[in-house]
């Protein structure tokens, strides 16, 4: 928003930048409208396979940043690119195989359209999901040494990147929950495979986290970081609850309960802003990474809770 109505702040990326986002968000919503029409036809194993390629579009952009130092346009510029590269392919696949008919393109402007209401709780969660997933970084920033910043950015950067397992696990599995979800034996059955998926892939990865934190830190950021090992082995306890909450989220939303998933997820970033007033002043960048657990720990409860069946 700071770029968009301030560039005079920012003459050289902003308008760029906001060109950039723009465009983003068009590819976004175009590979949302393949998506919807493919679930529309319960074609569920193409709409996995499109949220994973989603996936890659951000993954293989950050490995560029961190390997090449690139700036942030240059990052954009390869996600949009990633991101046209599959809307394209994606879309020449479904009409080649007539999943999609070119000439209906046009139904999906008046779907949109009549879904925007009930689709208010999924802005919410995505919107609240950003602001608990943010709201240490800038806290830290404002309230102690910037030092802390960059002590717990690297460790933000590297469980953010573990997360993508969980998360492409969710984008497979959440097609099949909404399916089967009429069906309890069938459903059962699909929630018993991706716990099972998530424990067995996160917890021997947050375990080696845990263990073994300067290790990781020396291996991917030198010898710079090393006091963040503490930071890393919290927030590894974090990446395993959060990845369980995976599976019960998805319980929520394939059941129609996505006000309640959204209500949660508003209580655990309000949580963890008010938690981190008193933590972060008093023990730093390690204060946040507490927050961050003790509010996980509240998210993983209620979901459990309002998830049973």
């Amino acid at each position: 928003m700071v770029l968009i109505f301030y560039p005079h702040i920012y003459p050289y990326i902003a308008s760029s930048l906001v060109m950039l986002v723009f465009i983003k968000l068009f590819l976004d919503w175009f590979i949302n409208l393949i998506s919807a029409i493919l679930q529309s036809k319960n074609l569920f194993n193409n709409v996995s396979l499109l949220q994973i390629l989603r996936s890659l579009t951000l993954v293989l952009p950050l490995i560029l940043l961190y390997y090449f130092d690139y700036g942030l346009n240059e990052f954009l510029v390869y996600v949009i690119l990633l991101a046209s590269v599959v809307a394209v392919l994606i879309t020449l696949k479904e009409v080649v195989g007539k999943n999609i008919n070119l000439k209906n393109v046009k139904n999906g402007f008046s779907f949109n359209k009549s879904v925007i209401p009930s689709s208010k709780y999924f802005f919410i969660s995505s919107l609240m999901v950003y602001i608990y997933m943010q709201s240490d970084l800038l806290m830290i920033s404002i309230m102690v040494d910037p030092v802390e910043v960059a002590r717990y950015a690297v460790v933000l950067t590297l469980i953010s990147g573990a997360y993508l397992i969980p998360s492409s696990l969710y984008t497979y599995y959440l097609p099949k929950m909404t399916q089967s979800f009429q069906n309890t034996l069938e459903f059962k059955k699909i929630i018993f495979q991706f716990r099972t998926l998530i424990v067995f892939t996160m917890f021997p990865l947050s375990l080696i986290l845990f263990l073994f934190p300067k290790n990781i830190l020396n291996i991917i950021y030198g010898t710079n970081y090393m006091d963040s090992g503490y930071i890393l082995q919290i927030l590894s306890i974090v990446l395993f609850f959060h990845s369980i909450c995976f599976v019960n989220a998805g319980m929520l939303t394939a059941s129609g309960n996505q006000k309640i998933r959204s209500n949660i997820q508003f209580l655990a970033a309000i949580l963890n802003c008010i938690l981190n007033l008193y933590a972060i002043p008093k023990y730093g960048a390690e204060g946040a990474a507490i927050t961050t657990l003790i509010t996980e720990i509240l998210i993983v409860y209620l979901y459990f809770q309002k998830s049973k069946m």
